[in-house]
């Protein structure tokens, strides 16, 4: 696997370099799994950004705040991060992460949609975490999907490699570890000629667990952060700077930020 080394935290890296930066990598996303980001500033805190199916590192600017070590990855080869030859399965990149921040002890995990699901997944894989999934998936919907009737001119969209069932995973590695996601009222205004992920389907599998919370926003689509991007990114830095990842506090936090009128 091919990791960029960035010697600098984001948020102390200028925007417009940032956003070159972005380019850069998005313009290498064939090959290069991923990049990490290391600063002088050595804690306990570090955040993971999975990137979703066809965002490869756009997805990075949810990163653009973070004042911690922190890593984006992504695999346009099997994007719910099976393994490929850009990027290993969920367990082994896992470990190649902690080996290039070893001085984390505490992660925040989050993407969207594939990457949502990989980083639920990772929530049970590391031992101290928070996860927020924006729109995830979690289990594979094929069969499933074929038996649900649309409209003409409505694309199905639906898991395209075989994943583990998160209900599952989560059942067999119970855990006090938050697992947030984040998802709209409904989809109506996505593309519908090209996606429709019916995202109720996926996060209504593992609601009933203590360590999940479900929050719906006044949206409608699938895709949160075509247009919610700038203010996901300032949520996710401002909860890194509470270093409190009980799912108490965080769940309220959390809450408050994004119900918060006026």
């Amino acid at each position: 696997m091919q990791i960029d080394i960035i010697p600098q935290v984001p948020a102390a890296i200028a925007p417009d370099r940032f956003l070159a930066l972005s380019r850069e990598l998005q313009a290498v996303s064939d090959r290069l799994g991923g990049a990490v980001f290391l600063g002088p500033q050595v804690g306990p805190v570090g955040a993971i950004c999975f990137c979703g199916v066809n965002e490869r590192f756009r997805s990075m600017s949810l990163l653009r705040d973070m004042p911690i070590p922190c890593a984006v990855v992504q695999d346009p080869v099997r994007p719910w991060f099976t393994g490929s030859s850009v990027c290993p399965e969920l367990p082994d990149l896992l470990r190649r992460l902690q080996a290039h921040m070893p001085q984390v002890q505490r992660w925040l995990v989050f993407g969207q949609s594939s990457g949502g699901y990989a980083a639920l997944h990772a929530s049970r894989l590391l031992p101290d975490s928070l996860a927020i999934a924006f729109s995830p998936q979690t289990f594979d919907d094929r069969v499933m999907r074929g038996r649900i009737g649309h409209p003409p001119g409505i694309r199905k969209s639906y898991v395209q490699e075989p994943i583990a069932d998160l209900a599952a995973v989560f059942a067999e590695r119970p855990s006090q570890n938050p697992a947030f996601v984040i998802s709209s009222i409904n989809e109506t205004e996505n593309p519908v000629e090209d996606f429709v992920w019916l995202d109720h389907m996926h996060w209504a599998r593992i609601a009933h667990f203590p360590s999940v919370r479900i929050f719906l926003l006044e949206t409608q689509n699938h895709s949160l952060l075509y247009r919610k991007g700038g203010f996901f990114a300032s949520v996710l830095a401002d909860l890194v700077k509470h270093d409190n990842f009980g799912i108490e506090f965080a769940s309220g936090w959390l809450s408050d930020r994004l119900y918060r009128r006026g």
